[in-house]
């Protein structure tokens, strides 16, 4: 779907209305949308109690990019007003591209995500409102940039640092997974700039093309494995333990990365 270029409110280029329900027997389910150049032109807009149900295990591929002007409401992917559930037993695919001022993905309160099947979100701005849930169970769930080069920033309570995906503690703990991977081959530098502490034994893979900073912060899986990979090198900088990962798991690091100890 397409936005129109009109002047008025939400010219979304798909818009799950009011209890609208999107569903499939088991097939696969692609929506593809565009904002138009409209103020609100958002890429594709679940709202009001609307249901996403993929059955079997069809996957589910979600591509929302927003529309060019300067809103904040030109978010590529939204899960916007509550009520709306996203239920897929099969792999679910997100990538949200935003337009202006707005986010990439952005999921608000009382929304709730079931992807069982492992979720991956591609975006450069991400945000997960309290009272938001995803929860894939015991898969897998992966969020990494859009942009080749976009750094990332574990523990900022920001979303709007030019060039930088930004996950708080908090965001991520409204994410329910049995394995959390952060980043790509083709992220910059990854960051721990605060705690970031799994509320349920996770384990954790950071994957960048940079380096690797815990800056004066730690990392816990409670329990779960570690893997860190930074090619431009990983610096402890933690008062306390970098990382931790309980009496059960083990932390392991990339074969040609250089550990820094500070």
């Amino acid at each position: 779907g397409i936005g129109g270029n009109g002047t008025g409110l939400y010219n979304e280029g798909i818009l799950a209305q009011a209890r609208g329900i999107i569903s499939s027997d088991g097939g696969n389910i692609t929506l593809t949308g565009t904002g138009g150049t409209g103020t609100g032109s958002i890429g594709i807009d679940f709202f009001g109690e609307s249901k996403v149900n993929v059955g079997g295990t069809g996957t589910l591929t979600i591509h929302g990019t927003a529309g060019p002007g300067t809103d904040v409401e030109n978010v590529g992917v939204w899960f916007e007003s509550s009520g709306t559930v996203l239920t897929a037993a099969g792999e679910v695919s997100i990538t949200a591209i935003p337009g202006g001022a707005g986010i990439g993905f952005r999921v608000n309160t009382a929304n709730t995500l079931l992807p069982s099947g492992g979720l991956t979100v591609i975006s450069d701005d991400v945000r997960i409102s309290s009272g938001a849930a995803i929860n894939g169970g015991a898969s897998a769930a992966s969020f990494r940039p859009y942009t080749n080069g976009t750094h990332i920033n574990l523990g900022s309570v920001a979303d709007n640092t030019a060039n930088t995906l930004e996950l708080s503690d908090a965001e991520l703990d409204r994410v329910t997974c049995g394995t959390l991977n952060i980043g790509d081959a083709n992220s910059g530098d990854l960051t721990v700039s605060a705690n970031i502490t799994r509320p349920a034994n996770t384990a954790i893979n950071l994957s960048v093309g940079g380096a690797v900073n815990l800056n004066a912060s730690s990392l816990n899986s409670a329990g779960g494995n570690v893997s860190i990979d930074g090619p431009g090198g990983v610096t402890p900088a933690a008062a306390g333990p970098d990382v931790s990962m309980g009496a059960t798991g083990t932390l392991t690091f990339g074969a040609d990365n250089n550990l820094n100890i500070q």
